[in-house]
């Protein structure tokens, strides 16, 4: 996979989780699932903020197209991680957002792009992202 370009926007968002036992590989850092796992969690705190959730953004349901995830430092055992999100790219079916994984240290350990799609609850055909754009945009 490709580099993720320098994201340049301002962040909507953040969460903060410090690692447990559970989230370490037998290298006792932290593997990349669980890293998809802590984002994902940090893009539902986000949604949850603005009264909404992947199965009802602004009545559509969001499904992740495409992840990429580019790791740039060791995560440890009970290390705190901030996890930043911002709008990367909106397209006319497709929202991409960019997670910044920090440490307590303010060092970049992960990043990560996610393009998600949306589609009309009833006959699940896609949305535009007129439709739920605000959602992201909404303070």
């Amino acid at each position: 996979m490709s580099k993720i370009q320098k994201f340049n926007g301002d962040f909507i968002h953040q969460s903060q989780f410090t690692i447990r036992l559970n989230d370490l590989l037998l290298g006792a850092h932290l593997g990349n699932d669980k890293v998809l796992s802590l984002i994902t969690e940090a893009h539902n705190d986000l949604l949850l903020e603005r009264n909404a959730s992947f199965e009802d953004v602004n009545g559509c349901i969001l499904m992740v197209k495409n992840v990429n995830l580019e790791y740039k430092k060791e995560v440890m055992y009970k290390d705190t991680l901030h996890i930043h999100i911002g709008v990367y790219n909106i397209s006319k079916y497709r929202v991409s957002l960019y997670f910044e994984n920090r440490n307590q240290n303010n060092e970049v350990c992960q990043k990560a792009l996610i393009d998600c799609v949306y589609l009309d609850r009833e006959n699940h055909s896609l949305m535009d992202t007129n439709n739920i754009i605000d959602c992201y945009r909404r303070l």
